[in-house]
């Protein structure tokens, strides 16, 4: 009996080892914790237009009415015609160009709502540059000014916008003439509002920039077979406004170097390009590290023109935004 009890107390014993070791892995504390992350993308908006105007060069209303004064003047600023009557184009006007007139033109940037903090630039793009150039050859030997499209414009501000250089190129169309504005900081589609307690919040809004100019007036010197040549080979003005984030880049120079990389995968391969750019400056410049230009936020906004219909009077071309 001793030999038998024995063995059961050892089985006994083996079986409450075996519970204990057991019940011993299941009586652990655990816990577990997950972060999901999530991703949102950012946006850079641009709008692009300028003052409706009827060939002359006047604001028009509407109803394709001049815009007047109380003295029955043609109103030449777009700010002042009342918010009623304002007609903006984002397809661009036509002129009929008369020497030593002037003519409204103002290409304004809109940063849309909600856009990220973005470096915004201008071109205004010119063709007929070999007819341009002579006319302007003309125009500095009689001492009328630069031979420099910018000459013409009125209300330019380089403190608002900076000339950063010119750029020319040629097609099977043409040559052109691109002059490149670059805005004095970042610029983001939000605004800070004040409460009557002073409390200061953020909320997503559009964020208007100063136009580039206000007006351009054609020199009284050119004549009018300076002014056909360029009918003939119909003179356009196109501006275009660009957007990239500013996020990623050291500074505006490294921007837009990596705007021009990311835009030259879907470029032509056969453009014939020359570069006369004389850039001077980084403007609105930010702190960070250069990007690839892979992942960029980018948009583009182009308004355009074309010559006027009909014999010119002294020449006619349309303006383009």
């Amino acid at each position: 009996m001793k030999g038998k009890s024995k063995k059961l107390i050892l089985f006994v014993s083996l079986a409450l080892v075996l519970s204990t070791a057991l019940f011993g892995t299941l009586a652990y504390l655990t816990s577990e914790a997950k972060v999901t992350n999530t991703f949102t993308v950012g946006d850079v908006k641009l709008d692009l237009d300028e003052a409706k105007v009827n060939e002359k060069g006047e604001i028009v209303d509407k109803n394709g009415e001049p815009v007047v004064d109380a003295d029955g003047n043609p109103v030449k600023d777009p700010d002042a015609v009342p918010e009623e009557d304002v007609v903006r184009t984002k397809d661009g006007n036509k002129y009929k160009l008369v020497p030593g007139k002037e003519y409204v033109k103002d290409p304004t940037v809109t940063v849309k709502a909600g856009s990220e903090d973005a470096y915004v630039r201008m071109l205004v793009i010119v063709n007929c540059a070999d007819e341009l150039d002579e006319i302007f050859d003309i125009l500095r030997a009689a001492g009328a000014g630069n031979a420099d499209l910018r000459s013409i414009f009125n209300g330019y501000d380089e403190k608002e916008w900076m000339y950063v250089g010119d750029t020319r190129s040629e097609d099977e169309d043409g040559k052109y003439i691109t002059y490149e504005f670059r805005y004095k900081e970042t610029v983001d589609g939000v605004v800070s509002v004040t409460d009557a307690a002073g409390n200061v919040t953020e909320k997503d809004e559009d964020v208007k920039l100063d136009a580039l100019f206000d007006s351009f007036t054609l020199p009284g010197i050119i004549n009018n077979d300076q002014l056909k040549a360029l009918y003939d080979n119909d003179f356009e003005m196109v501006v275009v406004g660009q957007a990239i984030q500013a996020e990623g880049f050291a500074d505006a120079k490294a921007a837009w170097a990596g705007f021009e990389q990311q835009m030259s995968v879907n470029a032509p391969a056969d453009s014939d390009t020359t570069d006369s750019t004389d850039d001077n400056s980084n403007n609105g410049d930010s702190n960070g590290d250069n990007a690839d230009s892979g992942n960029t936020g980018t948009d583009t906004g182009t308004t355009g023109g074309t010559p006027a219909g009909g014999t010119p009077a002294g020449g006619s071309s349309d303006g383009d935004e």
